[in-house]
């Protein structure tokens, strides 16, 4: 263990406030370099101290808020409609919690689309913009939510550019509760009006993103209908392998 020893002299005037700071290491103090004999007592004594005045200090102001992302102009040409975006389910793979969909926005016009993305809630209707999944047959496992949801962001505020794909994330497409062959798509919906914007504290920083968000445009988009069989989970009996088609997807063994 690292012993220090500390010469302190006896009496010592130290105004107001002032920071003593007593450093412990391995180099010990002599009387050379602290230019004061040491002394047998090891009390600190205040003799005198002037009269502390609030108004010589100067009070820093809290740093301003950080926004992720300022904003910039918007892109030319800017679409005023959503006319030539749709929503396309691009694919269907089994997950360890279900069914995983790759959804996304497919800007098939000359335009910048301002739009938004969807956020934590969006896949429960909670938050704006929704993105909801129609099974059919209509048998669905039920699944775990969370009441909290993710405050505002501006990386949910965009601009989709001509020609371009966007990933959809936060997405919970229902689970089949029994083995067959099913249908699903998707609806997606942005309201610019909408106060559905996530768990939100009031503040400079939000009032500029929901001035933001009330710039984008309204829009509703049903997707393409994907047809799959669902198999649940088997499991191998003996030697024997489970029934998975190679390259099936939706189809796993445990």
């Amino acid at each position: 263990m690292l012993k220090c020893t500390l010469s302190i002299p006896a009496r010592i005037a130290i105004p107001a406030l002032a920071v003593v700071a007593l450093a412990c290491g391995k180099h010990a103090f002599t009387p050379e370099e602290t230019g004061t004999a040491p002394s047998a007592s090891a009390s600190l004594v205040v003799e005198s101290a002037p009269p502390f005045d609030a108004s010589t200090w100067v009070t820093s102001a809290p740093p301003p808020e950080k926004e992720e992302e300022p904003e910039h102009p918007p892109p030319s040409p800017l679409a005023t409609t959503c006319a030539g975006v749709s929503l396309v389910i691009a694919s269907l793979t089994k997950a360890p919690y279900g069914i995983d969909a790759v959804v996304e926005l497919r800007n098939g016009s000359s335009a910048h689309v301002p739009l938004m993305l969807p956020g934590d809630g969006s896949s429960s209707g909670r938050r704006n913009p929704t993105v909801t999944f129609e099974l059919s047959p209509n048998l669905v496992e039920p699944q775990a939510g969370c009441g909290n949801m993710n405050s505002l962001s501006a990386q949910e505020i965009a601009f989709l550019a001509p020609r371009s794909r966007t990933k959809l994330g936060w997405l919970s497409p229902p689970t089949p509760s029994k083995a067959g062959q099913y249908t699903l798509r998707a609806t997606y919906r942005n309201d610019p009006t909408s106060d559905r914007l996530g768990d939100t504290l009031p503040g400079p920083r939000t009032d500029k993103l929901i001035a933001r968000v009330r710039k984008t445009l309204p829009c509703t988009l049903v997707s393409n209908t994907v047809s799959f069989t669902w198999r649940p989970a088997e499991r191998a009996k003996g030697k024997a392998a489970c029934n998975c088609e190679p390259n099936d997807p939706l189809c796993s063994c445990l």
